[in-house]
């Protein structure tokens, strides 16, 4: 953990002291400074960045947030392990009490006070309906629970504000502000399609070239996309129905004769009963096992990873993975490796090495769509052309730029590439056919005559 003077950049403070991860800090009022750590440690620092206390967490391994109250008094402490919130104090760092979390069984990891301590709150994975819910207690923390409705995604920050309002940014990526009273007055969605809760109805044809899917997690906006028509539509009757053109478009299959693999609500997935080798805190989001029995696909939230039937492993992406891998399918023939992804893309692999072909972005208005290759060849729909380009940096002192696709439209939009990638299994050679049947380009106009 560093210190940083904002004025000029000046590092003023080291602490090497964690043996593990920090992820939150916090300062109160009058400079003091609180970490936590995932050696279970709190630390207070005074505003000379003198060590005032280090004490263990009272409750789960991993404390997360940590936030002081108004006066610096107290300190809530949320954990990425518990469902537990605790309060400390603020000098000294030893428990004062722990408010109600009946009714909450994921961890919150987020914690805030409102501006004049009156209230606490706390926020992570805890659902009420089909929403998340932000908890907030009454009597800075010991009176009565209120659960506020939040948005659809994990809720990582809350921030107070000094008149009694209440903002909240999650995952999606979206972001709001409840009203003293509770109430939701403002929210920002993501534009996005929401892919998460897809499961069994990410379904494709038999060659991976159509795919539907829902844009909102709610099985009202469905959508199929197919690559060779290139068009989206908008068919909420292929959720109930399965088919598209007469076509069954089949679901992830998650088990096979001999094959058992447990994996849902489980931090350690296991393959008849052998626990897979997965990263530490990795965690299992979807599953699909090949038409022919021998190799699974599975989607993490870091990684996409293949394995042979008997366990072995026979490739991992953790840089093609853009995000939570909520769903996975693999085509009947045995080529293709598709999943969708927490950025809102779906995306096709090689099913035998993984090398990534395609990737689909729709917009969340269910218009837009943008589909290329890790090269860059691209086709979009009318109006989405600029939903993609080339991320330029120009150094720590100078904002990045950002260079639209339609700039190298004439280069770059190569509908007869896209065309051919899932046919080929090969960008090179899908490039190499479609400039073989491209018509030679018109000869150049003849210089002008020489100046008399």
């Amino acid at each position: 953990m560093r210190v940083f003077r904002t004025s000029d950049g000046v590092e003023l403070f080291r602490e090497n002291e964690s043996k593990a991860s920090s992820y939150w800090a916090d300062f109160d009022r009058a400079g003091r400074l609180v970490t936590s750590s995932f050696d279970g440690r709190l630390r207070l620092y005074d505003a000379e960045h003198r060590k005032l206390a280090d004490r263990e967490a009272p409750r789960g391994r991993k404390p997360f947030g940590v936030a002081f109250s108004p006066d610096g008094q107290q300190i809530a402490v949320a954990y990425s392990d518990s469902a537990r919130v605790d309060v400390v104090s603020g000098t000294e760092l030893q428990w004062l009490f722990s408010p109600n979390t009946s009714g909450i069984s994921n961890p919150l990891g987020s914690v805030a006070w409102s501006a004049d301590g009156v209230f606490l709150f706390a926020a992570g994975r805890h659902q009420v309906g089909d929403r998340l819910s932000i908890r907030r207690w009454s009597q800075s923390g010991r009176g009565r629970i209120l659960d506020l409705p939040g948005p659809l995604s994990t809720i990582v920050d809350l921030r107070p504000l000094t008149d009694g309002r209440l903002a909240y940014g999650s995952q999606g990526p979206t972001w709001g502000v409840l009203a003293p009273s509770g109430e939701r007055i403002i929210h920002r969605g993501t534009t996005q399609a929401d892919l998460r809760g897809l499961g069994q109805s990410f379904r494709i044809d038999r060659r991976g070239e159509r795919v539907s899917f829902d844009y909102g997690n709610r099985k009202e906006h469905w959508a199929v996309f197919s690559v060779p028509g290139r068009h989206l539509i908008l068919d909420p009757a292929t959720y109930y129905r399965g088919y598209y053109d007469g076509e069954l478009l089949a679901s992830p299959r998650t088990s096979a004769p001999g094959l058992n693999i447990t994996w849902e609500s489980t931090t350690e997935p296991r393959r008849n009963g052998v626990i897979l080798p997965l990263k530490a805190n990795e965690t299992f989001l979807s599953l699909a096992v090949a038409a022919d029995d021998q190799s699974f696909l599975l989607g993490t939230d870091r990684y996409l990873r293949a394995f042979r039937s008997d366990g072995a492993e026979l490739w991992s992406k953790p840089n093609s993975v853009p995000g939570p891998a909520w769903a996975v399918n693999l085509t009947t023939d045995g080529r293709l490796a598709l999943a969708a992804f927490g950025d809102g893309t779906i995306r096709w692999f090689r099913a035998r090495d993984g090398a990534e072909l395609l990737a689909l972005f729709t917009y969340r208005d269910g218009m837009r769509w943008v589909l290329w290759t890790p090269g860059g060849y691209y086709d979009a729909s009318g109006d989405g052309k600029d939903l993609i380009g080339w991320h330029v940096n120009r150094g720590s002192d100078e904002a990045a730029d950002f260079l639209p696709a339609s700039q190298f439209r004439d280069t770059y939009r190569r509908p007869d590439i896209i065309a051919l990638v899932l046919e080929t299994l090969d960008e090179a050679e899908a490039v190499r056919r479609a400039d073989w049947k491209s018509p030679p380009a018109p000869a150049p106009p003849p210089p002008p005559p020489p100046p008399t």
